[in-house]
Parts: structure tokens; sequence; C-alpha cells
């Protein structure tokens, strides 16, 4: 059922007694805005929808996909064409994980499949198309959903550098919940792709920022529209969202129904 109207996912505030910014790709972010915002009985997952090619022509598709029992979206280098020989699909192989039980399965093994051929990718991109290259180039991609009867979520991240000349890419993995770094009791922000404007904004109401902790969906969606607004070359809407609560139905946010929803 399609969902236009605002959308309040409410948390006990008190219970949240702080809030903690996981932000990732500082470096080599290219393309799509991705606003998370978890607590334990929810999480919500705001993307744009613009798309760039290669020589810069601007198409709008759905970045949050639902597969198997859980979600994923992407954010970076997911879809490279190459010289018809360095061909890459993250969307394929992500849905193609989906048939993995947990989600720390379905990151491990798109971290095995989708990393010699995003490696391909970018020494190809390098080659033949160095000014995309020369912009950054990197890759992230988060499997989400309600897990243990929890909200939960995996974000794979591969970074490009240069060291002495050679390309290197290096895999990075972030859990939710993971005791340390995304603990129990915190409004945990994720932010992937272009996100430096959403991350000066990433802080909770009283303190000046947009989170709005008895709101999550349209915090999230702010954050993104703020980055759509700070970033029009490479960010775009219309905005999607998923909400997704224990015990609750899924509910999409897709006025422009994008993901045909």
């Amino acid at each position: 059922m399609p969902m236009h109207a605002r959308v309040s996912v409410r948390t006990d505030i008190a219970k949240y007694a702080a809030f903690i910014s996981l932000l990732f790709c500082s470096v080599g972010c290219v393309g799509t805005s991705i606003a998370v915002l978890r607590v334990e009985s929810a999480v919500v997952v705001s993307a744009d929808s613009l798309v760039l090619d290669l020589k810069g022509v601007r198409s709008t598709e759905c970045k949050i996909s639902e597969s198997g029992s859980g979600f994923f979206a992407l954010a970076g280098t997911a879809d490279y064409g190459g010289t018809g020989i360095a061909t890459f699909d993250a969307n394929k192989i992500a849905r193609q994980v989906s048939k993995e039980k947990t989600l720390k399965e379905r990151a491990d093994a798109f971290r095995r499949i989708a990393l010699p051929g995003f490696r391909t990718a970018v020494e190809d991109m390098r080659r033949n198309v160095p000014a995309r290259f020369n912009k950054g180039v990197s890759l992230q991609a988060i499997f989400f959903g309600i897990e243990g009867g929890i909200a939960a979520s995996q974000v794979e991240t591969f970074s490009v550098t240069l060291e002495k000349g050679e390309i290197v890419v290096k895999p990075e993995r972030f859990a939710c919940p993971d005791p340390g770094k995304c603990d129990a009791g915190f409004l945990n922000t994720q932010l992937l792709g272009v996100n430096d404007a959403a991350k000066a904004a990433a802080g909770p109401i009283k303190d000046g920022g947009l989170i709005d902790g008895h709101n999550l969906a349209e915090s999230s969606r702010q954050l993104v529209a703020l980055e759509e607004k700070d970033a029009p070359s490479y960010v775009g809407g219309p905005i999607v969202s998923v909400v997704i609560q224990v015990s609750k139905p899924v509910v999409w946010i897709d006025p422009s129904h994008v993901c045909g929803h």
C-alpha cells in the first residue's frame, strides 16, 4: 500500500540518553546519499534517487531494495560498465547474497563475491575513465532488517586509495548492534555516500541538529534533503524511505513511486 503521509516512528526519548553518529565514506564519496536512523525497535533508511552514468547523464532509480527476508541499499560505484570487460553490478550481487540466513552472512558473502570485481572495475576506470576515477571511488552496501527481535544492520565499505602508485581496496565492516560501537540505549545514526552537509546536522534538535527522536522517518528524510540542497550535482530526489519496526508492517514512503510503492 503506497504511503504518502508523514510516518512518525516514536521512541522513548528519555531512554536514549545520547546520540551516536557513525559516519562513513570520508574519502571518494561520489553520488547517492543514504541516512540511517536506528533504535532497538526500529530502523529507518532514506535515500535519494539520482543516478549518474560515466558521461554524467542523469536518471532516476530506486536505491533501497527488499530481497529475501531483509533489505539492502547501495552507495557509490555500484554499477560499472567499463570497457565491456570490467563490468560490475553490486545490486545483482546484493540480491544474490540475500539468500543467506543472517545479515552478517549476507555481508560476508557480499565481500567475498564483490571485492574482486570491484577492484577490477576500479583498475579499469583508472585506465580508461581517469576523470571519473580522480573524483574518488568507493562502494558501500548496507544490509538491514529485524533480526533476533531487534533492528539490525551490517555495513560493508570498500575504500580505494593509491599506495606507491598502486590501487589498494580496503574492506571494512560496521555492525549494529555491536557492544562498544553501536550500543543499546542509543539512537544510532549512519550516513552513507555523500554526507558533508548531513554530517554537520546529524545531531538532536535540542543541540541545533535535525534529528527528532520522536519522528525518525521525517528526520532521516530531512538529512537526505539537506544533502540534495548542498550537492545537487550528485544527490537528487525523489527521496524514498522505508520504515521497519519490530512486530509491525513495513512502511514505504515513496510518493513518486520510484520504488514501486
